[in-house]
C-alpha cells in the first residue's frame, strides 16, 4: 500500500526556467545541462514508482514510501523509494544513464556518453549513507519494536536501480538491478527470509516479524522526518532576476565583438569580456558614466572599445523605437 507519493517536481522545472531569460550565455548552458539531467532523473523515478506501485501497491503487507528527504541530526538522506514490509526494510535508490554504466574492480563508476565518459560518485557509497542515517533515525527514536525487551531483527536491504534501457558493464554487484527487476529481485530476498525463518522454532519467527500496525507506525515516524527539497536557484545560479538579459542585443553585441575581432586579430574573449558584452544586453547604459560602472568595465577599456558598444546599444534602441513608432501609425 502507497504511504507517500513522489512529491511534485514540474516546480523545480519550472524556477529554472522562469530564469533563463535572466541567464548569461555560460549560465545557461549549465542551467540547460540541468533541466535536462532533472528530466531524465524524474523520469526514471517516475517510472520506478510505476514499477513498485503496480507490483507492491495492492499487498497489505507492504508499505511504500516514495521521494522520502529524511532531515535528522543535521544530516539529509534523500530516498528515492522506501519499502516497509513484515521482516525487512528496503531502500531503493533511481539513477538515469542514457547510455552505459561501468563500475570496475574497486567499485568505481563510470558512465559513459557518445562523446565523452565521466567518473560519477558511487551510487551504493550514497546508499551506504542513506541506510546509515535510516539506521539511526530507527535507532534513537526507538522505532523497532520489541519482543519481550529485545528488538526486532529488521534488515535494510539496499538496491540501485538503473534506467531500463541502461547497459551495466564490469565488476556489477548484486544490489544494482534493472528497474524492471525490482520486484523479482525483493520477491527473491523475501523467499531467502522466509528459508531461513523455516529454520527457526514458532516461537523465533513471530519475534522476528512486525504486525501491520507497527510497520504503520515506523512509516508514519519516517513521514515526521521529511522535509521537501527547497533551492533557491536564483543563488545557485549566480542570476540577478531583477533585469534579464536582452537576448536580441545580446546577439547583436555579439555580431560586433566578431567583427572588430576579426579587424583587430584579437580573441573576442580578450577584446571585450564575456560578462561584460552581457551586462551591456543587460543594463543597457546610455552614457559613459553607465558603462563604466558595467561589470568588467573601465576606464582604458571604455577608451578602446566600450564607447563603440555603448554606440551600438543607443543605435539599437534607436532603431527599435523608430519600428515601434512605424507599427503604431
Amino acid at each position: 500500500m502507497r504511504i507517500k507519493q513522489i512529491d511534485d517536481k514540474t516546480r523545480h522545472l519550472k524556477e529554472i526556467e522562469s530564469l533563463l531569460p535572466y541567464a548569461s550565455h555560460e549560465q545557461r548552458e549549465k542551467m540547460q545541462r540541468d533541466l535536462w539531467a532533472l528530466r531524465k532523473g524524474f523520469q526514471n523515478e517516475k517510472q520506478a514508482a510505476y514499477l513498485i506501485d503496480a507490483a507492491f501497491g495492492k499487498r497489505q503487507n507492504t508499505l511504500i514510501l516514495h521521494d522520502l528527504r529524511l532531515c535528522f541530526d543535521n544530516e539529509v538522506a534523500q530516498i528515492d523509494h522506501l519499502l516497509i514490509n513484515a521482516g525487512a526494510i528496503y531502500l531503493l535508490e533511481s539513477k538515469y544513464f542514457s547510455d552505459r554504466v561501468e563500475i570496475d574492480c574497486h567499485g568505481n563508476w563510470t558512465a559513459h556518453y557518445p562523446t565523452k565518459s565521466i567518473g560519477i560518485p558511487s551510487p551504493l557509497e550514497q546508499n551506504r549513507r542513506h541506510k546509515a542515517l535510516l539506521s539511526r533515525i530507527l535507532d534513537q527514536n526507538d522505532l523497532i519494536p520489541r519482543r519481550l525487551g529485545i528488538k526486532v531483527d529488521l534488515p535494510i536491504y539496499d538496491y540501485v536501480l538503473l534506467s531500463t534501457n541502461c547497459r551495466i558493464d564490469g565488476e556489477v554487484p548484486p544490489n544494482v538491478i534493472k528497474v524492471d527487476k525490482v520486484e523479482t529481485k525483493i520477491e527473491q530476498d523475501q523467499e531467502t527470509e522466509l528459508d531461513r525463518f523455516f529454520g527457526l522454532n514458532s516461537f523465533k519467527i513471530l519475534v522476528n516479524l512486525i504486525t501491520r500496525n507497527e510497520m504503520r507506525t515506523i512509516a508514519d515516524a519516517l513521514l515526521a522526518f521529511h522535509q521537501p527539497l527547497e533551492i533557491d536557484y536564483a543563488k545557485k545560479y549566480g542570476i540577478n532576476a531583477k533585469q534579464p538579459i536582452d537576448q536580441t542585443l545580446y546577439k547583436h553585441l555579439h555580431r560586433l565583438r566578431e567583427t572588430l575581432a576579426r579587424k583587430t586579430h584579437i580573441a573576442p574573449e580578450t577584446l571585450l569580456p564575456d560578462t561584460t558584452l552581457e551586462a551591456f544586453a543587460r543594463h543597457k547604459p546610455q552614457n559613459p558614466e553607465e558603462t563604466k560602472r558595467l561589470t568588467g568595465m573601465d576606464e582604458a577599456l571604455f577608451r578602446r572599445v566600450g564607447y563603440k558598444f555603448l554606440n551600438a546599444v543607443l543605435e539599437f534602441q534607436s532603431s527599435n523605437e523608430h519600428e515601434a513608432r512605424s507599427c503604431t501609425v
